[in-house]
């Protein structure tokens, strides 16, 4: 309990860390994202609600001149007629600063519109929110030839966030720190995209626009946006949660044991690294790892994680590893006497005390042998075939293995081989098996 304390309150202090960037362009929809984040949202930077229903040149520069730009139904709206190339309608806001680090960005808020009215047949077009530097840039859109909503950047990200999209009114959200940033489109969520797309600090302007295409001139299209907030928010990082499985659940002396750290995870990032202490003296890093043990008892195992903004947790399980018995030597059975160059049907059968599955190695007395058949269940009678070329004794020997290694004792069949037709017949066989002081007198006084 104490340790869980002192792990807590080194997470708290690690608020003002700087957290790893991860570069590259990837799809974080595959990322393990289970809640949101603790944001707390400060000083408002931008903001236009529309409400006046008329045009604010101190905050808005009309930036392309191929459609129109309304002020209107307390929001603003872009209207733009097919033409055979794309072409865009929009507005850019004043200039403003902002202050990025791994703890220290900005919130954007906007509600998108993407489909107040259009031409009956006109569907190819696209509202987009773009914050940018003049040079950097994250722009979300939403396309409705393909019902998508879309995230690009300037570092060559770009991410689909739903195929599956009609035409609606929703709030659009974008968090950004200094080495990465979120997007929320309605529901859509696309997690920690790991990116340091803008400087520490720099001038940026929100550019609200739509864009279509078509070759129809007599087709429009209207969509618009409203509620335009920019805020300065603060990041606080909250502890991932540790938790493990392990497979056998009932683990053997010497038996490889598979842990598995998948079960947890982060609840505003990524874990970082998994560290194990098998309670044996042995320790070992990575999600998924196997370890043995050679003595029984009960180990303490410890999985500590890390996640991306330096917080850890750990969680400690008990396993219990039994003594691993090797299998019983072999029962074998079959013919005592018999004739060269003829095959004869062996019976082998071990029990192991563990229930384990069985391997055999079998030596057949004439310089040949079997390697390790199986794997057979315990108890199972397994059945194998063999011929010699001469007469004479020979004595079979055979061991049983458990499928972790553990090898029993020899168990030891002898066995006759005769030539001659007078030994074909199986009454002498019989005889001898009756009366078993012949039997050895026939065998010591057996020459090849």
């Amino acid at each position: 309990m104490v340790k869980k304390i002192i792990v807590i309150f080194i997470c708290t202090l690690l608020i003002i860390t700087t957290i790893p960037t991860i570069s590259g362009n990837i799809s974080v929809l595959d990322k393990q994202v289970k809640s949101n984040p603790i944001f707390n949202n400060s000083e408002i930077i931008f903001e236009d609600d529309f409400n006046d229903n008329t045009k604010n040149f101190s905050k808005w520069t009309e930036l392309f001149t191929e459609g129109e730009w309304w002020e209107r139904n307390q929001r603003t709206e872009f209207r733009l007629y097919e033409t055979t190339h794309y072409s865009y309608e929009g507005i850019n806001s004043s200039e403003f600063t902002a202050s990025f680090s791994s703890t220290e960005g900005i919130n954007i808020l906007a509600d998108m519109i993407t489909d107040i009215e259009h031409s009956p047949g006109q569907y190819v077009g696209g509202p987009h929110i773009k914050i940018t530097n003049g040079t950097n840039y994250i722009d979300i859109s939403y396309s409705r030839h393909f019902d998508e909503t879309r995230i690009k950047d300037s570092k060559g990200t770009y991410i689909v966030l739903n195929y599956n999209k009609p035409d609606g009114d929703w709030i659009n959200q974008i968090k950004i720190f200094s080495d990465r940033y979120k997007v929320r489109m309605d529901s859509d969520d696309s997690g920690w995209i790991y990116e340091s797309i803008f400087p520490s600090n720099p001038t940026l302007t929100i550019r609200l626009y739509i864009q279509l295409a078509g070759d129809h001139p007599n087709l429009y299209w209207i969509a618009g946006f409203d509620n335009i907030k920019i805020e300065t928010t603060t990041f606080e990082n909250q502890p991932p949660i540790s938790d493990f499985t392990w497979n056998p659940e009932y683990p053997k002396t010497e038996e490889k044991v598979l842990f598995d750290g998948s079960a947890s995870y982060d609840p505003d990032g990524f874990i970082e690294s998994y560290e194990w202490d098998f309670g044996d003296g042995n320790i070992g890093n990575g999600m998924i790892i196997s370890h043995k043990y050679y003595d029984a008892g009960v180990y303490n195992v410890t999985l500590t994680i890390k996640d991306d903004g330096g917080c850890e947790d750990f969680i400690t399980k008990a396993i219990v590893v039994k003594s691993n018995q090797p299998p019983n030597a072999p029962i074998i059975n079959g013919p005592l006497y018999g004739r060269p160059d003829t095959v004869y049907n062996y019976i082998f059968t071990s029990e192991d005390p563990d229930n384990d599955e069985l391997y055999y190695e079998i030596l057949w007395g004439d310089g040949t042998y079997e390697e390790w058949l199986g794997p057979y269940p315990s108890n199972k009678l397994v059945i194998v075939n063999h011929s010699w070329s001469g007469n004479g004794k020979y004595i079979i020997m055979a061991r049983a293995k458990d499928d972790s290694n553990s090898i029993g004792q020899w168990a030891e069949l002898e066995i006759m081989m005769f030539k001659g037709k007078s030994l074909s017949s199986s009454l002498l066989f019989r005889f001898l098996e009756r009366y078993p002081i012949l039997k050895i007198l026939f065998q010591r006084l057996s020459i090849n």
